[in-house]
């Protein structure tokens, strides 16, 4: 995954060390696919340092879902003690559950009142 963003030697070395820190050291992460903690590891890494790497342009290239990425690397930071990378992370979060729920309610109101239901409920 570091290659993806062009990551030097020294770098990934220090991934690979946050990685020793959190091996083994949550239910969640022990849960979760390799590839996934991986990239929540990196996310992780990019917050902590202030790397000018949005969200949306990692997830592209890892193709993981923003959820998935956001819930890994807030474990992460839970586990490794470090609270100013958990409330970054938390305002991404947030942000992200803003736009989903815009989408969700820009789909209601585009079903508008075409929408009926398909069955009727009434009292006999």
């Amino acid at each position: 995954i570091m290659k993806k963003f062009e990551a030097s030697p020294e770098q990934i070395e220090e991934v690979e060390k946050l990685y020793g820190q959190v091996e083994n050291r949550s239910s969640t992460l022990n849960r979760c696919r390799p590839q996934s903690v991986a990239a929540g590891i990196v996310y992780f890494f990019v917050r902590r340092e202030q790397k000018e790497i949005p969200l949306k342009d990692f997830v592209a290239r890892v193709k993981l879902s923003e959820l998935t990425v956001l819930k890994i690397a807030r474990e992460i930071a839970r586990v490794l003690g470090n609270p100013e990378v958990m409330v970054w992370l938390m305002v991404e979060l947030s942000h992200f559950i803003e736009e989903f729920n815009e989408y969700l309610l820009d789909g209601v109101v585009s079903l508008g009142r075409n929408c009926v239901p398909s069955t009727s409920f009434t009292r006999r």
